[in-house]
């Protein structure tokens, strides 16, 4: 799964989370729709940041940028 997702990706878009080939576009819009608080409620809803972790950090920033824009 994980490889059919990479290989899908155009280039064109900001990729968040490698792993599981999650676009910024993907995670903004699940934060906004859904009121997310939290990078566990983010990784639930579309698996960024279960892998590695590596993108936890950029999904939090995310997430306090929504909270100051709320």
């Amino acid at each position: 799964l994980r490889n059919k997702q990479r290989e899908e990706f155009a280039g064109e878009k900001a990729l968040v989370c490698t792993c599981f080939g999650v676009l910024e576009e993907t995670i903004a819009a699940h934060i906004s729709e859904r009121s997310l608080k939290t990078t566990d409620e983010v990784a639930a809803i579309c698996n960024a940041g279960v892998g590695c972790g590596s993108c936890r950090m950029l999904i939090q920033e995310m997430l306090d940028a929504e909270t100051v824009i709320s």
